[in-house]
C-alpha cells in the first residue's frame, strides 16, 4: 500500500459517495488554503484518490458537477493538471 500524501484518508463508504454532492467530509482537512499551499512537486507523488479530493475540494468554477462526478475515471495526467490548476486557483490564507 502506498503512503498517503494528504492526511485524513476516507473510508471505502465515503469514497463511493457521489462526487457531485461536493460536500466536504468533516475529517477531510483539505480546505482551500491547504490546497493553495500544496507544493507542485508533491502532486506527481499523490495517489489518484488524493488528486480527485484536491480537485473536488478546490471547487473550480469551470468544472461542472457532472465532470466532478467523473473525475475518478480521468487519466492521471489530466488529474495532475487539474490538481495544479486547483492549487493555483485557491486563495492562500493570510494567517502568517
Amino acid at each position: 500500500m502506498t503512503p498517503a500524501i494528504l492526511s485524513g484518508e476516507l473510508s471505502s463508504v465515503e469514497r463511493q459517495s457521489p462526487a457531485s454532492s461536493r460536500i466536504p467530509v468533516a475529517r477531510d482537512a483539505l480546505d482551500q488554503g491547504t490546497i493553495a499551499e500544496l507544493a507542485w512537486m508533491r502532486i506527481p507523488d499523490m495517489s489518484r484518490d488524493e488528486l480527485v479530493r484536491v480537485i473536488q475540494n478546490a471547487h473550480l468554477p469551470f468544472l461542472s458537477d457532472e465532470v466532478c462526478a467523473h473525475l475518478p475515471f480521468h487519466d492521471r495526467p489530466t488529474l495532475e493538471r487539474l490538481a495544479n490548476l486547483a492549487r493555483r486557483c485557491c486563495p492562500q490564507s493570510n494567517d502568517t
